[in-house]
């Protein structure tokens, strides 16, 4: 039985991500969506992947070690098992969760660092090893932005991580606009634009489902 059978049902836009590559201003982007459902006396929850526990902080630490691509999968994906019961607790007490990246990074991501590993169906294999602990979000934020002005945006990084890379972002961008195409709670978002602009085009989207 899934760990995320038999919850409560879901009220409308109980959960929201925000995703895109790196330099696409999706954290700054997650703290302002927060605060503008607060701004409407809604009760909100902001978190992120990989989260702050002891299995986040196990991902970090595979990343930045540089493990094989199908071990970091698996980290993710372990860390997102435990992260969904509590984003469900969350829902249950009547929160709106925020998510700074959610399945998708992983699909994007990790998917990849797999098919560089020659595994032509990455994406689809891990939609299917982690449907059974993931809450599909009612709207995903696809903040896209050229890969190579997000490159310039954090050009000046103390550290840049692996996966801050040209070529390796414009993989990711891809398979990012991939899945936007394949399902309709995406929103996408101009990134390119100043961020005012973009914050703008957020709020139309807010209002239109709050």
């Amino acid at each position: 039985m899934s760990p995320l059978e038999g919850v409560g049902e879901r009220r409308r836009c109980s959960f929201i991500t925000a995703e895109g590559i790196d330099g696409c201003g999706k954290t700054t982007i997650s703290k302002f969506i927060s605060e503008w459902l607060r701004s409407k006396g809604l009760d909100v929850v902001r978190t992120v992947e990989p989260t702050t526990t002891w299995i986040g902080d196990s991902v970090k630490r595979g990343f930045s070690e540089g493990v094989h691509a199908f071990t970091e999968a698996l980290l993710f994906m372990a860390d997102r098992a435990q992260h969904t019961l509590q984003i469900e607790e969350w829902i249950s007490e009547g929160k709106i969760v925020v998510s700074d990246r959610y399945i998708d990074s992983t699909l994007a991501y990790q998917g990849a660092s797999l098919q560089a590993e020659g595994m032509e169906d990455a994406v689809e294999w891990l939609k299917n090893a982690s449907a059974p602990y993931v809450l599909v979000p009612d709207i995903t934020f696809l903040l896209q932005v050229n890969p190579e002005i997000a490159m310039q945006r954090i050009s000046n990084r103390s550290k840049m991580t692996k996966f801050e890379k040209l070529d390796f972002l414009v993989e990711v961008d891809r398979v990012y606009r991939s899945l936007s195409e394949s399902e309709e709670r995406f929103r996408v978002v101009n990134a390119s634009q100043t961020l005012d602009d973009v914050k703008e085009d957020v709020v139309k989207i807010l209002e239109s489902e709050f």
